[in-house]
């Protein structure tokens, strides 16, 4: 409920305080159902960890649900604890592609705006230009991928999982997709196996919000770069965004409580701009700007220490100022900062000192953020 809710720092510590009570239990007495329990919890926790972006932890805790599962010398007869293995291998990979992509790690020299201006790995064990490393190399984290994709497949012959496992199936090969981004053909095979997976489930449960989510997110996602792509490849991906929007639209009306849904709205607003401006409708991609930005204005007031919020309200901003700039819009540009500025010098201190949200005041105020 607490992750849902977006309030992350009690769901981890809620998750910690659950593995505590297991470690209670005497070894002699840690059989197969502790070993499920132990495994649920650990990749649950890491997933909080990954939303932190705390990407060290994160894998952390999911390597221990592994060595947890290993240990039970009867575990590949339990289909639930090699679903548990196999959300651990997902989670593996998908934290390691965006450790890949160098998210949540802050640049050492100050010189990228935000994490959309950070190159993505291209080969394993490539240093940055800020002198980081990625936490796992990518063949590595193509491996955890594989597995997980093979073993999500083969769970969805289990009547008890079979849901389960096809949407996990369908969320790692989206993941494994982004990876293959030098490779058209295998990354469109993944596209559209996930992309009939979620369908199957979505005409399954009709009512189930997760499949409906998950499916709009695959939608919103199906092009790993619109700026790579020809006129015809805008045509498909503005297509696919304005489907995801429907969605979208629906679940946050339907579940006002659930801001993750209210996010990923904002966000398939923001992505549908990128699309209508590279195909020359600068103005028709301003006002899915604004779109996105009367969502995140509800977002943010109902969730004022809400970071992340905050820093993707301050990255719609910045990407306003930018379209009209391009467009040598100068009146534009002034109105659009100074709403920032006004936001921002509103801002609770705690908040507007974190880097999220500093990283963006620089990119349009300057570098001091004054």
């Amino acid at each position: 409920i607490h992750f849902q809710l977006g309030n992350y720092e009690e769901s981890a510590a809620t998750l910690r305080h659950a593995v505590k009570l297991l470690d209670q239990i005497p070894q002699k007495s840690r059989d197969a159902d502790w070993a499920r329990e132990l495994a649920t919890i650990g990749n649950d926790l890491g997933a909080v960890k990954a939303t932190q972006f705390n990407f060290v932890d994160a894998l952390r805790a999911h390597r221990e649900v592994l060595a947890v599962i290993e240990t039970n010398h009867e575990w590949e007869s339990d289909n639930y604890l090699r679903f548990e293995f196999a959300r651990a291998h997902y989670y593996l990979g998908k934290h390691g592609q965006r450790s890949l992509q160098g998210i949540g790690r802050p640049p050492r020299n100050g010189n990228f705006r935000s994490v959309e201006d950070r190159p993505r790995l291209q080969r394993p064990g490539e240093i940055r230009p800020d002198g980081s490393r990625p936490l796992l190399a990518t063949e590595l984290v193509g491996e955890h991928l594989d597995t997980a994709v093979r073993i999500f497949d083969e769970l969805r012959e289990t009547e008890s999982l079979q849901d389960r496992a096809a949407l996990a199936m369908a969320r790692a090969l989206g993941i494994r997709a982004a990876i293959r981004s030098r490779d058209r053909s295998d990354r469109e095979s993944d596209g559209q196996l996930a992309m009939r997976t979620l369908e199957a489930l979505v005409a399954k449960h009709p009512q189930e919000p997760s499949y409906q989510f998950e499916l709009a997110q695959t939608l919103s996602s199906a092009e790993p770069s619109f700026r790579m792509l020809g006129p015809a490849r805008w045509r498909s991906g503005e297509a696919k965004q304005r489907r995801a929007l429907r969605i979208l639209a629906e679940l946050a009306d339907r579940y006002p409580t659930v801001p993750v849904y209210s996010v990923a709205h904002a966000e398939a607003h923001y992505k549908l701009s990128m699309i209508l401006t590279l195909s020359g409708r600068a103005a028709a991609g301003r006002q899915q700007l604004r779109d996105a930005l009367e969502i995140t204005e509800v977002l943010a007031a109902r969730f004022p220490d809400h970071v992340s919020y905050i820093a993707l309200r301050f990255r719609l901003f910045r990407a306003l100022v930018r379209s009209y700039e391009k467009d040598g819009d100068s009146a534009g540009v002034a109105a659009t900062v100074e709403e920032l500025r006004s936001e921002f010098e509103n801002l609770d201190p705690a908040i507007a000192e974190r880097r999220m949200v500093r990283e963006v005041a620089r990119g349009v105020f300057g570098r001091d953020g004054n």
